[in-house]
């Protein structure tokens, strides 16, 4: 999973081709825990937009369809 800042207001674009898993959510986290959004099947270039979130540290987990443990990121805004 690779994530690249399209710019510098706050969107991102996560990149999920290279699994073989199926990810049936995305979860994205702020760093105090609280879930700021959540998408469900998400696409293999999946666009995340935090412009509207204030700056700092977010996770990002990726849940798959199995027993796979979840993939985690982190990005800064």
């Amino acid at each position: 999973m690779k994530i690249k800042a399209t710019s510098m207001d706050g969107i991102f674009i996560l990149d999920l081709k290279k699994y073989d898993f199926i990810i049936n959510r995305i979860i994205i986290f702020d760093m105090f825990g609280n879930q700021v959004t959540s998408i469900e099947k998400p696409n293999s270039q999946q666009e995340i937009n935090l412009s509207t979130q204030p700056n700092g540290i977010y996770h990002i987990s990726a849940i798959f369809d199995d027993k796979q443990p979840p993939i985690r990121l982190k990005i800064f805004k």
